[in-house]
Formats: C-alpha cells, structure tokens, sequence
C-alpha cells in the first residue's frame, strides 16, 4: 500500500500538497474535497479512477491522502490523525 498523494486544505482552498506520482491528484482532490464539505462527516473513503482518497475533516480543515490500495484503510487514517496531530500541537509556530 501507498499513499501517493496527501493535501491540506481549508473548504476548497488548498493549502498545501505533495504528490509522489505524476497524475491529475488536483483534479481529484478538487472533486473529494467538494464532496467532503457537503457531507460533513468526520472521515470519508471515496473509491476515484484507480486511487482510493482518505479524508480527515477537523475544524473546517480536511487532510486528504490518495493510496492505491482499497483493502488497507488502517495505514491512511493513522497518516491522517498524524498529520492532523502535528499541526495542531505545532499551530503556535504557525500563526504570525
């Protein structure tokens, strides 16, 4: 299982991403992020093209993350909750 594709982003603004793959993650990631603010739901898994996106939604702030597996939704939820984790104990060296 890889995760190939990770974002930050506020409602649909993305604000920051990495993707180790070339591919059209944006357009994805513009389409699950659309789909994750209208349900509201703390954790969404939607099945896109060949990728599975992973979805964390906390605060107004989703973490997504695409895997090319289906099976293994353990590894990109702990990925998530990590990310998540990190700016939030870090969020004092992010604010001016």
């Amino acid at each position: 299982m890889t995760i190939t594709y990770s974002c930050i982003a506020n409602g649909r603004a993305v604000l920051a991403e990495l993707a180790l793959t070339g591919g059209s993650y944006q357009e994805a990631a513009a389409t699950v992020l659309k789909l994750v603010l209208l349900r509201a739901e703390p954790k969404t898994i939607i099945h896109m093209g060949s990728f599975v996106y992973h979805t964390l939604f906390i605060d107004g702030i989703t973490y997504l993350c695409a895997s090319d597996n289906t099976l293994d939704t353990i590894t990109p939820s702990a990925f998530l909750k990590n990310v998540s984790n990190f700016l939030y104990y870090f969020k004092d060296f992010f604010s001016y």
